[in-house]
């Protein structure tokens, strides 16, 4: 557990998280809720799709980290950062709705490049093309585009030690 910022701090995800992890990853899926099906359908979609997302990390960054980020005590968000290689990665964060665009996103970022600078890492992520909002946080913080597929635009920020 570490301390971002005021009131901020990140704590690793437990198994008493997974109602917290499910309603964020729901408000991630907008899209979802759009198909013309019927709620409990679209509820069990979005319900298998988090269990592929969160396997598909596991097995990609399998020493990837885990945590909740807590703003005065109360869940507001999610990461996963993998720290095992020379090259950091920030493999997911994810803010609920309610917690978006008040500067936790960007609280949490800094302090892993903070880290990162620490120990001399750099950091790498991907970011869908659709995400404009993440993309102007990542570019803010430092971050430069790299290689892109069709999907996401890969990004790399360097420490400036």
């Amino acid at each position: 557990m570490f301390t971002v910022a005021e009131h901020l701090r990140l704590r690793p995800s437990d198994d008493g998280d997974a109602p917290f992890r499910r309603a964020l990853y729901a408000a991630t899926r907008d899209d979802l809720r759009q198909l013309p099906m019927p709620p409990q359908f679209i509820d069990n979609l979005i319900s298998m799709q988090q269990k592929i997302h969160e396997d598909g990390q596991r097995n990609a960054f399998p020493r990837a980290q885990h945590w909740i980020v807590e703003y005065h005590a109360e869940a507001v968000g999610r990461v996963v950062f993998d720290m095992s290689g020379a090259e950091w990665r920030l493999v997911d964060i994810a803010i609920a709705p309610a917690a978006r665009r008040q500067g936790v996103a960007g609280a949490v970022l800094r302090a892993l490049q903070r880290r990162a600078a620490a120990q001399r890492a750099a950091i790498s992520l991907a970011v869908a093309h659709a995400n404009d909002g993440a993309r102007r946080l990542y570019v803010a913080a430092g971050f430069q585009p790299r290689a892109c597929d069709a999907l996401r635009q890969q990004m790399l920020w360097q420490c400036p030690c």
